[in-house]
């Protein structure tokens, strides 16, 4: 079964709420209203250092693994030796496509499954991407996988890669579920007297977070337990009674706490599938953390986005039309798609709106979730492209938008639950006069 655990010798350590803690639900009920003072449940132990997370966790007789990643980004392995490795000190097993196991390919998200990536490592000799999860050391300390690890040689037959979604020859994918037809936008927009067409980009963005990626797999009498920082446990069960091909049942995810992972840990990743396997061959528990450097190619971030934007209006400033084209890199496996027109349609009284949003296939790993996906390339397009309406029709940027306050979603045609966005403005409004005046 799932479920979040918090290790015993971690309560005794939590100290009484004080005062402060507890005068809101002193003062009447414990439900309170947005923006009364909240007390974080596992701050102070994080803080203070108490809190043990899931690769901290001491399993008897433990093994260490220590990940193998490619330094290509396309072709495939055509050479490699794990001798030199198998004969250093306290080396168990070198697993690779030359000495592989088995690994079940996970369904996607998308198709009803868990998986953010459908790549299973160690199957075959195809390189993808660099640095690539293309096998595992394991040893009996940490230190000894890692040397053993810088022993195994590897040599490639290099194909030409597609790194950047703007290379020739990438292949693009619409996305037509996402696709935008508001209205008429190509009338309005050539009948709109004034109007602004510019391109806007974002980089690869990395989830960074203060805990790294890093499990314990424990295959015990024909189950299997993972001690995982997970922010979606169920999912983690299901994804690796995939990759081992037995009953979700059979697979029990402790979760002590998450140390960080703005969208990076919903989902295990294949280092987790590579330990998973590895202990059940062994028979012991394998403790598998990726270094920082491997975090960046071990799993996705954010992708590079861009999108060509254009906006049409009246000389007095009402947005008559806007019409983007947009696109982001995804995987030569996984469609992932970046939504570039998530608030396009929704951030202001628009009535014509037209957007379109492709994939493209690169030599990458499969991108990922990260901090309000969609959101935040589509807002940073959308918002410069107002602030540059407004140098061109000469309006204070802020009163350009109060003209165009959207009293509805008019891409669900739908009212709002709240919207307290036009409070906002006014607020940060005054504040800005009282900082100019000092």
């Amino acid at each position: 079964m799932s479920e979040v655990n918090h290790d015993a010798r971690q309560a005794k350590h939590i100290p009484e709420a004080t005062a402060g803690d507890t005068a809101t639900a002193e003062a009447g009920s414990p439900i309170e209203g947005l923006g009364a003072a909240r007390s974080r449940g596992d701050g102070r132990v994080k803080v203070i250092g108490e809190a043990r997370y899931a690769i901290e966790h001491q399993p008897e007789n433990p093994l260490y693994g220590v990940v193998l990643q490619s330094t290509v980004a396309s072709g495939r392995i055509s050479r490699l030796s794990a001798e030199k490795a198998l004969q250093a000190d306290g080396v168990l097993a070198v697993y690779t496509h030359l000495n592989p196991l088995k690994i079940n390919k996970p369904t996607a998200i998308a198709d009803g499954g868990a998986a953010q990536s459908t790549y299973t490592p160690i199957q075959d000799d195809v390189i993808i991407h660099n640095g690539q999860n293309i096998g595992i050391v394991i040893a009996e300390t940490f230190e000894q996988a890692t040397w053993a690890a810088s022993l195994v040689e590897i040599e490639y037959e290099t194909t030409p890669a597609r790194v950047f979604a703007t290379d020739e020859g990438v292949e693009a994918k619409p996305m037509s579920a996402q696709d935008i037809d508001l209205g008429d936008a190509a009338t309005a927009m050539h009948s709109a007297e004034v109007r602004i067409n510019q391109r806007y980009t974002t980089p690869r963005e990395y989830n960074m977070p203060m805990e790294p990626h890093a499990c314990i797999a424990h295959w015990h009498e024909g189950q299997i337990t993972v001690w995982e920082p997970s922010q979606w446990v169920a999912g983690a069960q299901v994804e690796i009674a995939e990759w081992l091909g037995i009953e979700t049942e059979k697979v029990r995810i402790i979760s002590p706490y998450v140390g960080g992972g703005f969208g990076s840990k919903p989902v295990p990743y294949t280092h987790v599938a590579l330990a998973s396997v590895a202990s059940r061959a062994l028979n012991r528990p394998v403790k598998v953390s990726l270094t920082r450097p491997q975090t960046f190619t071990g799993l996705g971030g954010r992708p590079a986005t861009s999108q060509q934007l254009e906006l049409g209006a009246s000389r007095n400033g009402k947005i008559e039309a806007i019409i983007q084209r947009s696109f982001s890199e995804t995987s030569l496996i996984d469609l992932f798609a970046e939504n570039c027109s998530k608030v396009t349609a929704r951030m202001y009284a628009v009535s014509n709106v037209s957007a379109q949003h492709q994939v493209r296939l690169i030599n990458t790993v499969t991108p990922g979730w990260m901090r309000a996906p969609g959101e935040n390339p589509s807002a940073f397009g959308l918002e410069v492209a107002m602030d540059e309406l407004a140098y061109a029709l000469d309006i204070d940027p802020l009163e350009l938008r109060l003209r165009n306050w959207a009293d509805k979603d008019y891409q669900l045609d739908l009212p709002w639950s709240t919207r307290r966005l036009k409070e906002a403005y006014h607020k940060g409004q005054k504040r800005l006069a009282g900082i100019s005046a000092l």
